[in-house]
């Protein structure tokens, strides 16, 4: 019971919010606004996709998640990365949370929880970075494996 309990707390907390692309009163400028510690994240994301990310990009408090965008219907993005969460993770962890956030706001990119195997390593792993939930480290291990993969895999 206990196992089944603090799986069910992990996944809530690593979860990716819910409610992008449903901004409601204010938006924030469209201007680009990026946490230092994410920057590097965020140009290697523009340089990878031919994008500019011409939004906000930081730290916020979500009780549930561990990042999430949100888009207003005039354009206006933003994305959030909860700081008590970002804290514990390595830089692939780090790359992947903020790749997938950007990929909902950047890309329009949705949730796909499939699976997938790689001939030079045993089991089946996400598929894509835009998996409902962040990667554990075993995950972000083959995350960087198998990187060239699944920045790839984001471009469909």
């Amino acid at each position: 019971m206990k196992v089944e309990v603090s799986l069910i707390l992990t996944l809530l907390l690593t979860a990716c919010g819910t409610d992008h692309k449903r901004g409601s009163g204010n938006h924030p400028p469209m201007v680009r606004d990026v946490a230092a510690e994410l920057e590097q994240h965020v140009n290697q994301f523009e340089h990878d996709y031919g994008v500019s990310v011409n939004f906000w990009v930081g730290f916020a408090k979500l009780d549930h998640y561990a990042g999430r965008c949100t888009w207003w219907s005039n354009g206006a993005r933003k994305v959030e990365i909860d700081p008590d969460y970002y804290v514990g993770l390595n830089f692939a962890q780090v790359e992947q949370l903020v790749y997938h956030e950007l990929g909902h706001c950047s890309l329009d990119l949705d949730h796909d929880d499939s699976t997938i195997g790689f001939s030079d390593i045993s089991g089946q792993w996400p598929k894509s970075i835009m998996r409902s939930w962040a990667f554990n480290y075993s995950e972000s291990q083959v995350y960087e494996m198998h990187r060239d993969h699944y920045v790839e895999e984001m471009r469909r």
